[in-house]
């Protein structure tokens, strides 16, 4: 097991004097819920980079929306008046529901330049009831820090989550060398500027949020 571990430390050691962030997409293997009335991509389990480890994950068909303690969603007053259960977890029993009593996925293998239906941000956007499709925006423009490390986006998309990822200067200034394109670099300096000022008068990511790594998507 270990015979070879000086060589692979060498060689580790070697690759990371010449990387540079953000790495490509890899991972085109990818395990998604599926849309009981259609079956078609409704939210997105996991992701691997080769097919051999489709096997090693969990094969549930269930989606867990990013924990409202690592990602806080603010609720509005009627929200509260009705005691509602955080957007994370409404968005995850509408995703639940949505997929039907008897839920299934799939696995896929996804191409750079497919133009296969898959949703672009991970969750299907398209909602018959407009307080549901609200709902559904909710959540994903406050993932929008996060969502900006997706390679392959529309122009328009980038944009539109490069102007909801606003609020939360000193997130995008965390994820930011994991970007892989920016769509309006006005809007980004704004945003970073508003982070280094933030950082030098002592406002810091909670540790919560530094815990979570950039492993919730």
């Amino acid at each position: 097991m270990y015979e070879n571990s000086d060589e692979r430390i060498i060689e580790l050691a070697a690759f990371l004097t010449t990387a540079c962030l953000p790495f490509p997409s890899a991972d085109n293997y990818e395990y998604w819920l599926l849309d009981a009335e259609d079956q078609s991509p409704l939210a997105l389990i996991f992701s691997c980079t080769e097919a051999d480890y489709m096997a090693l994950f969990p094969s549930r068909p269930e989606w867990t929306a990013l924990p409202a303690a690592v990602m806080p969603i603010d609720r509005t007053r009627d929200e509260q008046d009705r005691c509602e259960a955080p957007v994370n977890y409404q968005v995850e029993r509408l995703v639940a529901a949505r997929a039907g009593s008897k839920p299934r996925a799939r696995w896929f293998q996804r191409q750079p330049d497919e133009s296969d239906p898959f949703p672009v941000f991970l969750l299907r956007e398209d909602w018959r009831d407009e307080e549901q499709r609200q709902l559904c925006q909710r959540y994903l423009m406050r993932q929008s820090t996060r969502l900006l490390m997706l390679h392959g986006l529309q122009r328009e998309d980038r944009r539109r989550l490069e102007l909801a990822a606003r609020p939360y200067a000193l997130e995008v200034e965390r994820f930011f060398p994991l970007y892989p394109e920016i769509a309006d670099q006005r809007v980004v300096n704004a945003i970073r500027a508003e982070a280094r000022l933030r950082g030098a008068s002592g406002e810091q990511v909670s540790l919560l949020d530094r815990r979570d790594g950039v492993l919730y998507l």
